[in-house]
């Protein structure tokens, strides 16, 4: 199953970065297809869930074994035997290990503190209800239901919940704030999920390369050996790692990542 030698590594964000914020994946595809055959692993770091990432992997890289961060760090998922945990859980035909709790271990808390607040759980939004969140056709939209680890709200007044961050935060609970949603979830973000990957005997010492667009990435941008920033479709910058050395992509998604990675197969990243 693991043949396969890689000779470096891609920890990549998806929305706004390898996948335009309307959705095109434009030459993605063939990016893909030409870093795989020169063995370079591409791995998505995502606040996606599993069912969202393996269906869109299975139309884009389908002869991929995939591997991937979901739901923001909750879980390092992969196929059978690759995850060297102790029970691993089994979702979506994958084997994950969970570096957070389930939704359901920490939903009263969630609903108690927020309980006069008016918002939307997209782990329980309906089918249109998760099609007018996520802005994606409802079979899409469904996807994005099926959470295990990272609650995320959808609010038109978000001045309730935020009021409350300090409450969240002292029932164990973290609380990230995105552009059009607040994720609640007891885990710790990207980064812990990277390196504890990393410990993998079989990426140990592999070359990495950081590809994102947000500040959930920068983080990722900073550990990683390089780092490549994807801008925004105005030109400009959503982070900013605390490094000299990182590149930014001329173009937005996907065009910016399909550019970065023509860098990777010239070895010039």
């Amino acid at each position: 199953m693991y043949g396969l030698k890689w000779s470096k590594l891609i920890f990549t964000d998806l929305d706004g970065s390898m996948i335009g914020y309307d959705g095109r994946i434009d030459g993605i595809s063939v990016a893909l297809e030409t870093l795989y055959r020169l063995r370079v692993k591409v791995i998505p770091v995502t606040t996606k869930t599993l069912a969202e990432v393996s269906h869109l992997w299975s139309n884009i890289a389908p002869y991929d074994q995939l591997i991937a961060i979901t739901e923001m760090g909750g879980a390092i998922c992969a196929p059978r035997g690759y995850i060297v945990t102790d029970n691993p859980l089994r979702l979506e035909e994958f084997e994950c290990k969970a570096l957070g709790l389930p939704i359901r271990e920490f939903e009263d808390r969630l609903e108690r503190i927020l309980r006069d607040c008016d918002y939307i759980r997209l782990s329980k939004a309906s089918p249109s209800e998760a099609k007018q969140i996520v802005l994606l056709p409802e079979p899409t939209a469904i996807l994005a239901t099926r959470r295990y680890f990272l609650e995320v709200l959808w609010s038109k007044d978000r001045r309730c919940i935020l009021e409350r961050e300090e409450d969240l935060r002292k029932e164990g609970l973290n609380i990230v704030v995105g552009d059009r949603f607040i994720h609640v979830g007891s885990h710790h973000g990207k980064i812990k999920a990277i390196l504890e990957l990393l410990k993998n005997p079989i990426i140990v010492g592999l070359e990495s390369i950081g590809i994102g667009d947000s500040i959930m990435d920068q983080e990722m941008l900073e550990i990683t050996d390089k780092a490549i920033v994807i801008p925004n479709i105005d030109g400009s910058t959503k982070v900013k790692p605390r490094r000299g050395d990182y590149i930014i992509a001329p173009y937005p998604a996907p065009q910016g990542w399909v550019w970065a990675s023509k860098l990777i197969t010239l070895n010039l990243v």
